[in-house]
């Protein structure tokens, strides 16, 4: 049955409903239904008119409908408002069901991971969800076991595969299409985190399938979305945007997963050469999430696809400020798939002599991660940093890179790794070959020791001209004074030597 007619049938029996507690009982499926089918504002206004009704008593319903109305507001970027308020109630009651309980542990497993940066507490909830009672029977209408899943394929915990395997099977032996449609999709997310990328688009697609049969509009987003982010993991742009149309097939999704699919197509105009709709988009994003406190990197990386966008604008400043609030919040969460991430647009925006520091940091960090697929854009981005410098190390960290784009099926990434290869498997360019013949005059006689002064007599031109050459000479190698560019020159003549 579609939760559309489910709706239809529950609205009917609430109206027969032949008491207050009895009706309740019947708003807290009506409620879930209701956002289930992307309704978030109407299920908390039906649910909280209910909640008066009741008027706290029996204390368990009344729990058990603000676990409903916290998975609604949180669908809705209501957490701060209308989340907080229910979470405190439940907070403080001085006894809570085991139901309740395992609602609750699954809303704080997101709670603490999007508005409190805590990646211990997040993960410490969702395990207490997932180790419970009634995790091998996991509530299907307010999907409470997958805020936990999601929680931990965040936090790049180890075992999130292997909890989404069993969900994922327990889901097809129940024969519940919306759970194994559910339980497929994260379990997709979770194989795309790690760059799996294979078994990640074919679990994508089998979710797909099956909500083609029985659709939702929360679960036809969610799918859309790791059908559209494995689709630019593979550089299919056209599929990828075809993903993001079949993700808005339906009842207009809540502002959350809206938001969702709005930054996936702000990277999809990104990766298309439209830097001006990819700021538009990512920005309008993180306005929407800040408004409800959402500070989060690891589920919406909004900051990063706006510096990225800004900076091939050319507005460096503004790349460089929304770049370092994203590092600075991926280090407060600590996930490394997220901090390697974060680091890597860092460096992007930056450049310099700073930018090679920060993509080893990020290779460092994602060497303890599951994340493979993101270790590989590391090393990449690493060996391109280094290649005038270091071209040993430059070899092999891209050659480590091809591997692991192989490994993980990222054809796009591979193609231009190898190209690159192939084009630095020809001698190393001296670092000069990036000058003009009046900068490599002017930058020949600062290494051999001379002064400004100096060289301008020599070369019969102004102690101007000289600081105008030196400067440009610096900015194009990288380097911020006589001392470094004389170590990079040195640098390469060891290589050539080695």
């Amino acid at each position: 049955m579609s939760w559309p007619t489910a709706i239809t049938y529950l609205r009917r029996a609430a109206a027969l409903a032949g008491g207050v507690v009895e009706r309740a009982r019947i708003v807290e499926l009506l409620g879930r239904a209701t956002f289930l089918a992307g309704r978030n504002a109407e299920s908390i206004s039906l649910l909280e008119r209910t909640l008066t009704e009741l008027g706290g008593t029996p204390a368990d319903l009344d729990h058990r409908l603000r676990t409903v109305i916290l998975a609604a507001a949180a669908a809705d970027l209501d957490l701060r408002h209308t989340g907080a308020r229910h979470l405190a109630v439940l907070r403080a009651a001085p006894e809570l069901s085991d139901e309740v309980r395992f609602r609750l542990n699954a809303f704080l497993a997101l709670w603490t991971a999007v508005i409190e940066l805590d990646r211990d507490a997040s993960v410490a909830a969702a395990l207490r969800v997932l180790d419970g009672p009634l995790a091998a029977a996991p509530d299907q209408g307010a999907s409470s076991a997958l805020l936990a899943y999601l929680a931990l394929i965040q936090a790049d915990h180890d075992d999130a595969l292997s909890w989404l395997d069993r969900a994922s099977t327990a889901a097809r032996e129940s024969g519940q299409s919306h759970l194994v449609a559910m339980t497929g999709t994260f379990r997709a997310y979770a194989l795309l985190r790690q760059g799996k990328l294979k078994e990640a688009g074919a679990a994508a697609r089998e979710a797909a399938a099956v909500i083609d049969v029985a659709p939702a509009t929360l679960t036809r987003v969610y799918a859309g979305s790791v059908l559209a982010e494995f689709h630019l993991a593979c550089d299919e742009l056209t599929p990828a945007a075809r993903a993001l149309a079949w993700a808005g097939i339906g009842d207009p999704p809540g502002p959350a997963q809206r938001s969702r699919l709005d930054l996936l197509a702000a990277r999809l105009d990104l990766a298309n050469g439209l830097p001006e709709a990819a700021v538009r988009r990512a920005e309008d994003v993180g306005r929407l999430l800040m408004t409800d406190g959402w500070l989060n990197p690891a589920a919406h990386p909004w900051r990063s696809v706006a510096a990225l966008a800004r900076h091939a604008l050319g507005h460096h400043d503004e790349a460089r400020a929304l770049a370092l609030e994203e590092l600075d919040l991926a280090r407060r969460w600590g996930a490394p798939q997220t901090l390697g991430a974060a680091l890597r647009t860092m460096a992007t925006v930056t450049g310099g002599p700073v930018a090679p520091e920060l993509l080893a940091e990020a290779v460092a960090v994602l060497r303890t991660s599951p994340a493979r697929l993101e270790l590989a854009e590391a090393l990449h981005a690493y060996g391109r940093s280094v290649r005038l410098r270091h071209p040993g190390a430059a070899l092999a960290a891209s050659t480590e890179a091809l591997e692991i784009a192989r490994a993980c099926g990222a054809e796009g990434l591979a193609r231009r790794v190898a190209a690159e290869l192939a084009e630095s498997a020809t001698p190393a360019e001296p670092p000069h070959g990036a000058l003009t013949a009046g900068e490599w005059r002017v930058a020949r006689l600062a290494l051999s020791g001379r002064t400004n002064h100096q060289i301008a007599q020599e070369l019969h031109v102004t102690p101007k001209t000289v600081e105008t050459h030196l400067s440009s000479v610096y900015r194009k190698l990288g380097v911020r004074n006589r001392t470094a560019m004389a170590r990079l020159f040195a640098d390469h003549e060891a290589d050539r030597a080695g």
